[in-house]
């Protein structure tokens, strides 16, 4: 399972191993707020999921946020287009996450602030706080990948 944040600036990523004890794997990768920012984004995942296909078949991905500036958003949508072209390329099924969901279906709230976040994440995955050394963005891209396990979980449940 790969969670991932998107924004116009960073790409974070967390990837899990459902049902496994193994340590998550994190990336954080800075973009170009410029026209390379989605090409840069596709050559960091890529080399980031080559050794996890075909063990990870489902990505989360948090939606690019609306109510920021214009320019932010088509940025992100960009840069979010080309996360998701990646992972369908390399065999994934993606899911596209609105931050409310997931935030509602982790957290408990789907207004969650950032402080409420990165203490959920500390409280319950604390293995993951300590990777993430603060980075905000890996905390929702590990929450965004715990509601993609969620998804996983229902809809296995729906199948019996």
């Amino acid at each position: 399972m790969l969670g991932v944040d998107v924004s116009s600036r960073l790409l974070a990523v967390v990837g899990r191993t459902v049902g496994s004890n193994r340590s998550p794997l994190v990336m954080l990768q800075p973009l170009d707020r410029g026209t390379h920012g989605p090409f840069q984004a596709q050559v960091a995942l890529r080399g980031f999921i080559e050794t996890l296909v075909p063990i990870v078949r489902l990505v989360a991905i948090e939606a690019p946020a609306m109510g920021v500036s214009a320019r932010s958003t088509i940025l992100q949508s960009f840069v979010n287009g080309a996360v998701q072209a990646t992972c369908v390329e390399a065999g994934m099924e993606v899911l596209l996450v609105p931050p409310a969901t997931w935030k509602k279906d982790v957290v408990g709230h789907g207004n969650a602030d950032k402080a409420a976040v990165a203490k959920w994440v500390g409280t319950h995955w604390p293995e993951l706080a300590t990777l993430a050394g603060g980075s905000q963005d890996i905390f929702d891209a590990a929450a965004v990948a715990l509601h993609g396990e969620a998804v996983l979980r229902r809809s296995a449940a729906l199948a019996r």
